[in-house]
This record gives structure tokens, sequence and C-alpha cells, in this order.
């Protein structure tokens, strides 16, 4: 896998949580960050994914019935 350095700050109260937690996990903080940077990337491609298929699924179905908004309101087809 190739590699990419990059620069960046970090609040101090964070910075000393990253140190920690690495520490804690006997991996440097390079490897801890980079772990928690795929554990949010795949998260964040998850829920665009799933703000996609809402917009599929709206327009296949068109406007949600008005008894299924008045029951639910739009927590039917939202995310997080």
């Amino acid at each position: 896998m190739q590699k990419a350095e990059l620069s960046f700050e970090l609040e101090a109260e964070v910075a000393e949580d990253v140190i920690e937690a690495a520490k804690s996990g006997d991996v440097s903080v390079s490897e801890w960050l980079s772990a928690a940077v795929e554990r949010a990337l795949a998260a964040e491609r998850a829920l665009t994914g799933a703000d996609d298929l809402q917009d599929e699924l709206e327009e296949e179905v068109g406007d949600v019935p008005a008894e299924v908004e008045a029951e639910f309101g739009n927590s039917v087809l939202t995310t997080p």
C-alpha cells in the first residue's frame, strides 16, 4: 500500500487523547489515526449511499402518501 505524508493540527486535548489511545492499542499514532480515518470514511460512504438510495426511492415511489407521512413523518426515508 502506498503511503502519503500529511501534516495537520489537532486541539491539544484531542492530541493527548489520540496519543493515549494509540499507546493503549500498542500502535503508533499514525496507525491509530489511519484506522480512525478509515472508519470515518466507511461511515461517510455508507451515509452517502443511504442518501443516494433515498433519492432513488423517492424518484420511484414519488410522494409519500399523506397517511404514512402523518403516521411517521419524514423519518421513514431519512438518514440520521
